[in-house]
Parts: C-alpha cells; structure tokens; sequence
C-alpha cells in the first residue's frame, strides 16, 4: 500500500493465508493514515522474518481484529510492526501465536527513526502464546512513555525477555495499567549476573543512557501476575513475577 489519500480505511474483512514477506497488509510511509477495524488475520506469512502487517503510515489505527496463526500453521510470523515514529492506536486486538525469527513477537514498535510526532496507546488487547528473540509478547523502542491499559499476555514460555520497552530518550516515569501477566516463563542465564526479569519476563528501562540526579518511577497500577515462573534451568532465579533488575 502506498497511497497519499487522507485515509485508507479496512473494515469487515477477512485475510487467510496470505504469502509474502508481510504477510496480509504492508502500507508504506507515503500512507498518511490508515485504519482497520473488524478484521481477522488467519495464517498470513511465508516467512519468520515478516509481519502479518507492517505500517510506516503516519496515523496507525487498529481496533477490534484478531491476527492468528492456527496450530497447523507450518509457518507463523510476527502480528504487527510499526515502522518509523506515527500516531498509533491498537486496541481490541488480539494477537494468538505469534512467532517471529526476530524481536517482538506480537508486537514490534520501531519509534527510533522518522521525523513525525509519536504517540502509542495500546488498551484492552491480547496477546496470546508468542515468540521472539528478545520481547516475545511485545519489543517496543520509544523516545516517551506510551499509554499501556488492559494488555493480558500469556503463555509466552521460550524463556526470553516477553515484554520490552527501551527508551530512547530519557523518561522519568512510566506507568502499565491494569495489565494481566499470566503463565509465562523466562530464563536468566545472565553473566556476570543481574537479577532481571522474573518469571513475567518484564524489561523495562532507559535504552543506556543514565540520570542519577533525578527521580524516576516505574508504576503499575492494577495489574495481576498469575502463575509465572523462572525457568527450571535458568541460573538465576529471581522474582516468581517480576524482578526489579539494574540494567539501563
């Protein structure tokens, strides 16, 4: 998709089994806005490396859709990639086994290059069963705090890093509410040891950079930690929940 119309709108469709790179819907940065809404995504990859679908658009909006790979799906690649820093908005949208060869699972946020202003609100979505080399459930990279309501994420058990937001920026508070993180798993085999993590795999900080002259918080309002665990054979085992670690 490459389209400067005001808006491309996607309503009340159905994509199965989609075969490229990106799967279902890949709209470039000349997209000004794009919206889909009411919309299943079933079985849409040809490859670990891609996205059922991948936006560089300006204005991002989904709401209501389910993004799924079936169990015998031989394929299954990442849900949604944001690409370049926009306006996003995802809610009501449910992402089921999700598996990427690279970061981010379910989700991957890439606001590290672009010149446009960012936002990023996520509220009442699932994600369900993902995969990826580092934030299996969510990777997102970010110069501001985003908005993060109602998010449940569950049965992610590779033992990586399951939920990521690195700043890029220095922020100095950010708040996760009313999230649900319910039986996942996570490995630490850190060395030299850092006691990050904890069984919800949670990993949130400022992208190296360091201010230890201010304040900073990190707030979770009304979230629920069900039934997570520190891997068997990981080395360290901190946190059945979540671990509060050191790094930046």
């Amino acid at each position: 998709m490459e389209s400067p119309s005001e808006l491309c709108s996607i309503r009340d469709s159905t994509f199965e089994s989609g075969q490229a790179i990106d799967g279902a819907i890949y709209a470039q940065s000349v997209t000004n806005n794009l919206a889909i809404s009411d919309c299943k995504f079933i079985n849409c990859a040809s490859s670990t490396t891609g996205s059922a679908i991948y936006s560089a658009a300006g204005i991002f909006n989904i709401h209501s859709c389910d993004i799924i790979f079936e169990e015998t799906s031989t394929i299954q690649c990442r849900g949604i990639f944001v690409k370049d820093k926009a306006d996003v908005t995802i809610s009501q949208v449910n992402l089921i086994n999700c598996k990427s060869s690279g970061t981010g699972g379910g989700l991957n946020i890439d606001f590290t290059t672009g010149n446009r202003e960012e936002s990023l609100l996520i509220n009442t979505c699932l994600i369900d069963n993902a995969d990826g080399t580092n934030g299996c459930a969510a990777m997102i990279n970010t110069n501001f705090a985003p908005d993060i309501d109602g998010l449940t994420i569950r049965n992610c058990t590779s033992g990586r890093y399951v939920f990521c937001i690195f700043f890029t920026t220095y922020v100095y508070e950010a708040k996760i509410k009313n999230c649900i993180f319910e039986n996942n798993e996570f490995a630490n085999n850190a060395y030299p040891p850092i006691p990050d993590g904890g069984g919800s795999g949670v990993w949130i900080a400022n992208n190296g950079i360091r201010d230890d002259d201010k304040e900073k918080h990190l707030i979770f309002e009304g979230c629920t930690w069900l039934n997570n665990r520190v891997k068997d054979n990981s080395a360290l085992k901190y946190g059945g929940g979540f671990s509060l670690g050191t790094s930046l």
